[in-house]
This record gives C-alpha cells, structure tokens and sequence, in this order.
C-alpha cells in the first residue's frame, strides 16, 4: 500500500454454490469499490462489459483488462482456498499468470493440501503454474510457541508463558484452533492480566474441548438460542450466504432478526462480506462445518428445502433465477429433492455453458444425471437430454470418448423411451463425431440413419440437421455436388424453421463450396450471414470457422486488407 498498489481477495466455495469465476468476480467488485477501477471494462459475468462471444475471448479480454489496469497501479491479487475453486476460475487464473514478469502483479493462492485428491481441478494446474513462471511455494505448518505468543498478543494481548503453553497443548499449533481458543475464553471473561499486564491461564476448569466443534458448541450456547437458529440456516446456506435467503427462511419480524444478528456479528462467528447485496460469511470454513455437523440428517434435509423454497420465492425473473440456479441445484440435491435437483442442475449447466464456462457446465450435467438415476420418476427422455448436453460439452473440451459415450448413451435412452426425434438427434452427434476421427463410411450411414428418423418422424429440425451432416460430409470426401445439394436442402428446412444453429453451420459450408467453384461473392454472402448467426447464437467455434470461411473468400477477391482483418478476429476467437 505504501508503494501505491491495490489488493483484492477473492474466495471459494465448497459445494458447487457460487456460479462459475466467482472468486473472480469478488476481486473485480473490490477493484472496482475500492480502486475506482471501471466495472465496464471488464467483460460480462466477471465485470459489466459485453458479454464475450466465446470463451478464449472472455480469457483474453479479462487479462487485457487486468493489464491495462496493471500498467497504472500495482496490484495484489488473492485467490483464497483454491482447492474449492470452479475449474473455470482455475483455467483463468493459469492464462492470467502466464507473463507477468513485463507487469506489477503479484498473485498470492493458498489451498489446502489435504482436499487434492485425484479429481481436483487443482491437481491439474498446480504444475503448470510452477513450469514456467516465477513462482514461490510456502508450505505452513503448525505454530509454534512463539507464533501463538504473536497471534495471541495480536489478538487478545500479551501472554504469559503458561497461557501460551495452555493454547499450545490444546491447539497442537492451530491457527484457527489457537483464534477460537481465545475468543471462547474471552467470551468467558476468563482472560486476566497479572500484575506484570500479561495475560494468565484460566485458574478454572474452561471446559475448552480438543475439537473445533466442541468449541463452537460453547460459542453458539453462549450466544443464545436465536443466533443458534440464525447461524444453523447460514450453515446450510453456505460458507457465505444474504441475509435475505436466511430472513425468508426464519420469517422473524426485523428487530428480531437484526438483534440475534448483532450478537452473531460481535461474537465474530460471521464477518459482513459485503454491502449489496447484504451479505455475510462465516470467519472460517470449518466453523459452518461444525456447526452442520450439530444437525441430524432429517433436519438438514429440511433446512436445504426450506432454503431452496426461500431462494426461489426471492428470485423474480429468469435472470434472477438463472443466477440462483447453481445454489438452488446443490441445495434441492442437499434435499434429495431429484427431480428439482436435476431441473436446476440443468439450468446451472446451461447458465454456464452461456458463459463459456465448459468445465463448470460440464460438472452441473454430471450432477444432474447423477441425481436423475436416483429418481425413478424422472423420465428417460430427460436423461437422454442431459447425455446430449454432457456429449456437447465434451466435444466442446475435445473429449472424445467421454463425448462418444454420452451420445451412445443418449441414443439407447431414447430408444426406451420411444422418442425417434431425441433418437435422430444422437445419431447426428455420433455422425458429427466420426467426421472429426475422419471416419467418414462411418458418418455416412449414421447420418443416412438420422435422415430416415426424420423422414419417418415428421421431424422437420432433425431433417435440416440430418441434410447438413449428409452435406458436410460428401463436402469433406470431395463430392461437391451431392454436397450442394444436401446443404441446399438443409438451407431451406433451417430456414422455414428459423434454426440459427443449423442454419450458420450449413451457411458456412456453402460458402466453402462457392470458394471452391469460385463463385466469391457468393462465399462471401454465405460466410457473412454465417458469421453474424453464430455471434447472436454465442457459438464461439461457428465464430472462428465462419470468420476462416470469409477470409478466403474476401482474400480470393483481393480484399487483403479486410480478409487479414477477420483472419485476426477468428483466431482471438
């Protein structure tokens, strides 16, 4: 601070609560209160800019902003218990710190070792963060004698000898263990300086327990029942919740709920993390554990459904509750609520996936899936919706097999459930996917197949995917006018059904064609319109591909300048 720099601290959640660059988006809101930092320059869901197209753009653009910032004002950055964090804030947090030796920034991460088991996102970066940058790694372990004398002059006062070694002995060297320790005791006025002012041992028995819970127990009994009340459905909102979920749930009138929260406050079992919306979270992460770990299992089954209850009544309009939706999935699943759970599971996926936030989808529509095998109510046409989107995803992540499975999956599942159109649409995927192996006898017969569902169905939509597919592949095996004439009809359904999807895809691929038979005005028609319907439908890999399909047509035109131009866009894309 004294050299001039700014410093933010962003956290993690455990439970898959909090929506995906979370930690993030708590250091751009604290930049942006406490640095004057401009919101706007930052893009959408970590800042109030437009909303990128795809996700190397939202990468790029967040570590342009942090740059620019940077080259005006030193910054710290903290990443809290990043062994918690959404794969997605991992993955920015790696491109962010690849060059920052040209910049003043220093980012400090701490995480516990105890938490990285084999399918931890952290276990993956944590080697490419220490590759090839200038990284330094300090291991913590206990306190020792005289970091508790520090910690307890720090916070309490000054120690006595035989007060340090009574915190010593009972915390093993804790720090949060150490910090509880002392509250409790002055929260039992049985902190007492001798006549030297240095604090002594309790001459009573303090009946401080040797685990954390046992302690907490104390705490909140001293606190009264009403706080015991607040803090037990904060606990199970999360390590961090608003007040307004944990007041709908309670539906205490507000002088009760603000006195019981003053007294929470002042104990320092939760701290304010921020204004607005008034929120607050627990000092520790493992004071929330204690403190579930207090209710029996019914009870906080139904402390998860009358908190998901609260979050939906709360959230007004679909952006609201697009914005709740990973908190009312863990929730509803906290309930074993399956069929709510799965219903927002999905919407959490797709709110994510809007956001490019692939990985963190990906995760929502494994919990959904998972939840959906535990309901035998949830029908088999929904699990074949979700193994489409669990397929999309992993095509997305170039996961082939995982995206091989998922869609074989979702064939089977809708061939019991009777659905020929869901049973087409897998057929397409798995064409789509024995394309990208270069299998194209392969792609043929299945697009062939889905071709026959369509016709047989009456499904117009799978009849306009089926003659892309048909298309793309002849183009792909050098038969351009089998080729047209598939993209030609696949053209008119898409268009007839305003599929924007299928109809940039097919657009594309006509204008490959037009390039080919040199008809470039034409390429540069269909590359064009194709463009602009993958922006609108956020489809970063249609960006990129239409942006190379109107390159070439432009470049074959002359037109270097303007083709260098879309060339550039599409490979930021």
């Amino acid at each position: 601070r004294e050299a001039g720099a700014v410093s933010a601290i962003g956290h993690s959640w455990d439970g898959g609560v909090a929506p995906p660059f979370d930690a993030w988006r708590q250091i751009v809101a604290t930049f942006a209160s406490q640095a004057g930092v401009d919101p706007a320059l930052f893009p959408a869901p970590l800042g109030n800019g437009p909303r990128p197209d795809a996700s190397a753009q939202l990468i790029q653009e967040v570590k342009a902003a942090f740059d620019t910032f940077a080259r005006s004002t030193p910054l710290v950055i903290a990443l809290d218990d990043l062994h918690v964090a959404d794969p997605d804030a991992l993955e920015l947090l790696e491109y962010l710190t690849r060059d920052l030796r040209r910049l003043p920034i220093l980012v400090a991460a701490a995480w516990r070792t105890d938490y990285l088991g084999p399918s931890n996102s952290l276990i993956d970066i944590l080697p490419r963060l220490r590759h090839d940058r200038r990284v330094e790694l300090i291991q913590l372990g206990p306190l020792a004698y005289d970091d508790i004398v520090a910690l307890t002059e720090w916070r309490a006062g000054p120690p006595a000898e035989e007060l340090a070694r009574y915190l010593l002995n009972r915390s093993d060297g804790n720090p949060l263990f150490v910090t509880e320790l002392l509250r409790h005791l002055s929260a039992r006025e049985l902190l007492h300086p001798d006549t030297n002012g240095m604090l002594r041992a309790p001459s009573l028995d303090a009946g401080v327990p040797e685990l954390l819970r046992q302690i907490v127990d104390q705490r909140v009994l001293l606190l009264g029942a009403e706080v015991e009340s607040l803090i037990e459905i904060g606990a199970a909102t999360g390590v961090e919740w608003e007040l307004a979920v944990v007041e709908a749930v309670l539906g205490w009138p507000e002088e009760r709920l603000l006195a019981a929260l003053e007294r929470a406050v002042s104990s320092q079992i939760i701290v304010l993390a921020r204004e607005s919306p008034e929120t607050y979270r627990f000092t520790h992460a493992l004071i929330r554990e204690a403190l579930l770990d207090r209710l029996v299992v019914r009870r906080r089954r139904q402390l998860h459904t009358r908190i998901a209850e609260a979050l939906e009544r709360l959230a007004e309009t679909d952006a609201a509750i697009d914005a709740r939706a990973p908190a009312l999935a863990y929730h509803f699943r906290s309930s074993e609520a399956w069929d709510r759970a799965v219903e927002f599971e999905i919407r959490a996926g797709d709110v994510a996936r809007s956001a490019f936030a692939h990985r963190s989808a990906l995760a929502h529509y494994e919990q959904a899936l998972d939840a959906a095998a535990r309901d035998v109510h949830v029908e088999t046409a929904t699990q074949a919706l979700i193994h489409e989107r669990l397929g999309q995803m992993n095509t997305i992540l170039r996961r082939q097999q995982p995206a091989q499975d998922a869609f074989t999956a979702m064939r089977d599942a809708a061939q019991t459930a009777g659905d020929p159109a869901l049973e087409g649409r897998a057929l397409f995927w798995l064409s789509f996917l024995s394309t990208r192996r270069y299998d194209s006898a392969v792609a043929l017969s299945l697009a062939e197949q889905a071709s026959r569902v369509a016709r047989e169905s009456g499904d117009d939509h799978l009849y306009a995917l089926a003659h892309f597919q048909l298309g793309h592949i002849h183009k792909a095996d050098g038969r351009y006018r089998a080729s047209q004439r598939e993209l030609e009809l696949a053209l008119r359904y898409a268009r007839q059904l305003n599929a924007r999807d299928v109809l940039s895809w097919t657009l594309r691929n006509l204008s490959h064609l037009a390039t080919i038979d040199g008809r470039y005005d034409d390429a540069e028609r269909d590359a064009a319109e194709a463009l602009t319907l993958a922006r609108a439908i956020r489809d970063g890999t249609g960006i990129g591909s239409a942006s190379w399909a109107l390159g070439m047509a432009l470049g074959e035109q002359g037109k270097y300048e303007a083709a260098l131009d879309i060339f550039e866009r599409g490979i930021a894309y």
